[in-house]
């Protein structure tokens, strides 16, 4: 295989004298530009879509457990969640705004936790739903193996209006305050 040079596309050049690869390479830099616009470009979360999905998750439990500890609660590791926010056995999850302005909320497994505390990041704000399980779970569907999934879910909105019409009423970490007297 030859050693690949880098040139820049001269237009009057013909794709069948400049060749595949030299062409490709040529057009390369600006459909990478191209592509890396986003709906988060210029955003102060703008990084975000560059993190790994697991790196994500982290992001939103550390996120999570900080808000927590800030605003006066008890934030202790789970077994079955990840954690116990004031008592509340809770699954963490985060969720970023699409390329087509849905959410997508991956990984949902049925374990033995009450809810679900959702960091959902759009271009220029953050916002937090604390879900009860059995209300997500009855609007996800299976993520590996189609609808007959038993062992992860996955719950997705086509928009922000739809997120917030599904579950607009969980938005915050009150739940932990009001329902449990904390």
């Amino acid at each position: 295989m030859r050693p690949i040079q880098m040139t820049f596309i001269d237009e009057s050049r013909d794709i069948e004298e400049l060749g595949i690869t030299d062409y490709f390479l040529n057009i390369l830099p600006e459909i990478v530009k191209e592509e890396q616009q986003s709906r988060f470009t210029g955003s102060p979360f703008e990084g975000i879509i560059h993190l790994s999905p697991i790196a994500r998750g982290q992001l939103g439990e550390k996120f999570i457990k900080r808000l927590a500890e800030g605003l006066s609660m008890e934030v202790i590791r789970s077994e079955e969640g990840d954690y116990y926010i004031n008592g509340v056995d809770t699954e963490v999850k985060f969720a970023r705004q699409t390329e087509a302005g849905g959410f997508v909320v991956n990984q949902l497994r049925p374990r033995d936790y009450k809810y679900v505390a959702i960091v959902v990041v759009r271009p220029w704000d953050v916002n937090v739903f604390t879900i009860p399980k059995d209300k997500i779970m009855s609007r996800s569907n299976g993520q590996h193996g189609g609808k007959d999934a038993v062992e992860t879910f996955i719950y997705t909105a086509k928009s922000w209006e739809t997120l917030t019409a599904h579950f607009g009423e969980y938005e915050g970490l009150d739940i932990f305050k009001e329902t449990y007297g904390y």
